[in-house]
Parts: structure tokens; sequence; C-alpha cells
């Protein structure tokens, strides 16, 4: 993190944390995605 809690008035977050930990959780999960959300997406693109 570049900024920490005593840099600004206002909270702070470790985004990359928050992300990574998202990302992982979406990657270990077994919900199927829904294709409805996705049908912009092409169809070789989609996991």
């Amino acid at each position: 993190m570049l900024i920490g809690p005593l840099d600004s008035p206002v909270p702070v977050f470790d985004t990359t944390s928050i992300h990574a930990r998202r990302a992982a959780e979406w990657a270990l999960s077994v919900t199927a995605p829904n294709p409805a959300l996705h049908a912009d997406v092409p169809l070789a693109a989609r996991r």
C-alpha cells in the first residue's frame, strides 16, 4: 500500500488484498457462472 491509516483523515482500505482475496474466492467457487449475465462476452472467453 502506498498510503496508510495515518496518511489520511478518512478510512483507507488495502484494495490489493481485498481484490486478491475476492479473486481467489471467485476462482475457487463451485458456482457455475450465469451465462445470461455474460451475453455480451464471446463464448470462448467465458469461464
